[in-house]
C-alpha cells in the first residue's frame, strides 16, 4: 500500500494553492472551494494513506477556507463524515446547524451531506513571523461504517472534541501510527486497521453522547483492547505492571481481561514481556543510548532482575542483549565502544 506525498516546494508560487485543492480532492474525493489570504505565497505539504474506504492524511499549510456548498452537495455527495484533530492552529466552523471553534488538541466531525465552512489560521497571540502553519489530521469515512446510528452522530457534528486525554489521545496517536505503518502493510492487516480505526472513532463519539450501549458488542470490545494495549505501553517502564492493574485500570475482570488477550493467542503477561523486551532491543540499537549500560536499559523498561532479562532477551533473539547491541551499532556505523554491562 503506497502512501501518497506531496509538497508545494518547487512549484511556482501561482500554481501552488490550485495543486493542493488538487491533490487534497484526489486523496479524499469530498468535493469543496478554497480560498486563502496567501494565495500568492501558499505553502503546503501532505502524506496520506487509503485503509480501504477510510483515507487519512497529515496536512501542514498557510492559513486557508474551505466550503461545502449546496450546489457541490447536489452536484455528488459522498455521505462520508469528515474528521479534523488539530496539531497547531485554530479551526472555525460555520455548520449548517451549529458553528464553533477548535484549537490545538481538539477534533471535529464534519459531515458532507450538509454546507459548512472551515476557516483554518495559524495560532494567535503571536507575531505573523512567529506563528506555525497550521497542521492538522483529517480522516473521512463512510457514514455508515460506523456502528452507530447516523442520527447520534449528527448531534454531534461540528462539537469540539478534547484530543489530549482519554479516547481521543489514544486516537490521535492511533492514526500517526496507522498514517506511518501503512505502507508496510497487507490486505488483511489494512482491513483490521480499519475495523480499529473505525471502533475508536465510534467510542470517542459515543463517550461524548454518553452511549456506549449503541456500540455493537464486538466494536467495544476492540475499542477496549486498543485503549489495553495503549495503557501497557503508556506504563511499560514500572515494574509493578500487572494483568491485575491492568483490569482494575479499566474496570473489568481479571478473567475477562484474559479472554480478550485469548483473541490474540497471547496472554496478558506475555504481551507486557514482548513490549518490555521490544522497548530494549531499540534502545540497544540506538547510537544515542550507547552510553547506557545494558542494566540500565532493561531497569529503565521494567526488567528488575538483569539475569532474568538476558535470558528473556536471549531466547527472543538468539543473541545476548550485550552482544545484539554491539552488532546493531556496528551495522549502524557507530564506532565508539558502547557502555559495558555495569551500570
Amino acid at each position: 500500500m503506497a502512501l501518497t506525498y506531496f509538497t508545494t516546494g518547487g512549484l511556482e508560487p501561482r500554481d501552488r494553492l490550485g495543486a493542493w485543492h488538487e491533490t487534497s480532492l484526489r486523496v479524499h474525493d469530498i468535493p469543496t472551494l478554497i480560498s486563502s489570504p496567501h494565495r500568492n505565497a501558499f505553502d503546503a505539504a501532505l502524506s496520506a494513506a487509503s485503509l480501504g474506504d477510510v483515507r487519512i492524511s497529515r496536512q501542514t499549510h498557510s492559513p486557508l477556507t474551505i466550503r461545502r456548498t449546496g450546489g457541490l452537495i447536489r452536484r455528488r455527495d459522498p455521505e462520508r463524515y469528515v474528521l479534523t484533530l488539530i496539531e497547531s492552529g485554530i479551526v472555525t466552523v460555520g455548520h449548517q446547524v451549529r458553528s464553533s471553534s477548535a484549537g490545538r488538541g481538539q477534533l471535529l466531525v464534519m459531515d458532507s451531506h450538509r454546507r459548512w465552512r472551515a476557516t483554518l489560521t495559524s495560532t494567535d497571540g503571536q507575531r505573523k513571523e512567529q506563528r506555525p502553519p497550521v497542521r492538522h489530521l483529517v480522516m473521512d469515512f463512510p457514514r455508515r461504517a460506523l456502528s452507530l446510528p447516523p442520527g447520534l452522530v449528527d448531534d454531534l457534528v461540528a462539537v469540539p472534541f478534547d484530543a489530549q486525554a482519554g479516547i481521543g489521545a489514544i486516537l490521535h496517536r492511533h492514526l500517526l501510527q496507522a498514517l506511518g505503518q501503512a505502507d508496510t502493510c497487507g490486505e488483511t492487516d489494512l482491513n483490521v486497521l480499519r475495523d480499529v480505526t473505525l471502533d475508536l472513532v465510534g467510542a470517542l463519539l459515543a463517550r461524548r453522547l454518553d452511549a456506549e450501549s449503541a456500540l455493537s458488542p464486538e466494536a467495544r470490545q476492540r475499542a477496549l483492547t486498543a485503549r489495553i494495549h495503549r495503557y501497557i505501553d503508556d506504563n511499560l517502564a514500572d515494574p509493578t505492571l500487572s494483568p491485575q492493574r491492568v483490569a482494575d485500570a479499566h474496570q473489568i475482570s481479571l478473567r475477562f481481561l484474559y479472554k480478550l488477550f485469548q483473541t490474540q493467542e497471547t496472554t496478558v503477561a506475555a504481551h507486557i514481556r514482548l513490549r518490555r523486551l521490544d522497548r530494549c532491543r531499540r534502545d540497544l540499537a540506538d547510537p544515542g543510548m550507547a552510553h547506557r549500560s545494558v542494566q540500565r536499559i532493561a531497569l529503565r523498561w521494567g526488567f528488575s532482575d538483569p539475569s532474568h532479562f538476558s535470558k528473556l532477551f536471549h531466547k527472543t533473539h538468539d543473541l545476548s542483549p550485550a552482544d545484539y547491541r554491539i552488532a546493531s551499532l556496528r551495522t549502524s556505523g557507530y564506532t565508539e565502544s558502547p557502555s559495558p554491562c555495569t551500570p
